[in-house]
Order: C-alpha cells, then structure tokens, then sequence
C-alpha cells in the first residue's frame, strides 16, 4: 500500500516537472538542449550537410516527379491545417516560448541593394513573429538584423527557449495522435 502511494507520487512530481528546451542557430550549424528542473538531460548539435550527388533526369520525368510530389504536398498541407486549427489552442494554453532572440548580419557589397534587403528582412522576421505568436506565446523577443555596406555577407544567428510541464506536453501529443488517428480512420 506504501508503495503504490510512494509510486503515485513520484510519478505526479515527475509529471509537474518544468521541461525548459533550447534551440539555436549559428553558423550553419543547429544545436539543441533539453532541460528538466534546470537539470541537463539532453544535448544535440547537427551541423547542416553540402549539397549531395545529384542526379539527372529528363524533363518528362521532372515534370511527373513534381505533379506527384505537389498532389501529395497538397493533401499534407490540407491535413496539417485542420489538425492545426484543433491544436492551436492547447498549445497557445500550455508551452510557452521564451527569449527569442535572432541577428542577422546582411550585405551585398553595394548600398542600394543592402538597404532593401535589411528592409525586405525586417518584414520577414517579424512576419515570422507575428504568425508565429498566433500559434503560440511568445514571452520576449530581440531582432537586431544589421547591414554590412562593405562586402556580401549573410551571417544568422538565432535562440529560443521553450517552457512547458511534462504533463501538458503528454495531453498534446495524445490529443495529436488522437487527431491524426481520427482523421485516418474518416478518409479510408
């Protein structure tokens, strides 16, 4: 009997555990840190691959090979914003997103040019935002995107906190399965 009580209890304080994961980007090269009570458990980095062998094909075989790939695009695009719009509110609800931060070093090597791109990336950036803060809520963020009149250049950088509990992540991803099963099962 102890232990049955001692086992649900470890098992809600496991539950309720804050879940911290940071995401970031530098150089070409994407790491990530998942955290439990401030506690490590996880470290990943993936450094971004060259372009590999290419291969050739004819025309025809393009033009087929890009009307199968857009059909199936399509369909995934249309289950992926019903199932959006059914989870959009649990995620809204329980992860939030903390400290954004993105800066982006850009130029062209000529005035003109360099100043419209820092503008069309200001646009981008905070388009990005904005969309993003319908999704989910964005606790604090700081863009700097800086020009370089001087010599081409495109430098990224970017890093984000995720917060949420284990428990809230766990209803998510159930209410997810649950979902795309549904969906599944309704089309054939």
């Amino acid at each position: 009997m102890i232990y049955a009580f001692l086992a649900v209890i470890i098992i809600a304080f496991i539950l309720c555990a804050p879940v911290r994961a940071e995401l970031s980007f530098k150089d070409q090269k994407a790491s990530g840190k998942l955290y439990l009570w401030k506690i490590p458990i996880y470290k990943k980095s993936v450094k971004e691959k060259k372009g590999e062998g290419k291969t050739k094909n004819s025309p025809e075989e393009k033009v087929k090979t890009f009307e199968k790939s857009s059909k199936k695009l399509s369909e995934r695009i249309k289950e992926f914003s019903e199932l959006r719009r059914s989870t959009v509110r649990l995620i809204k609800k329980y992860i939030r997103l903390e400290n954004v931060s993105v800066e982006i070093l850009f130029g062209t090597g000529e005035a003109a040019s360099t100043a419209i791109g820092i503008g069309l990336l200001w646009g981008a950036v905070y388009g990005v935002l904005g969309n993003l803060g319908r999704i989910i809520f964005v606790n604090k963020h700081d863009v700097k995107i800086n020009p370089d009149y001087q010599k081409a250049t495109f430098k990224t950088e970017g890093k984000c906190i995720i917060r949420s509990r284990i428990v809230y992540i766990i209803i998510i991803a159930i209410t997810i399965l649950i979902k795309i099963k549904f969906r599944r099962n309704k089309n054939g």
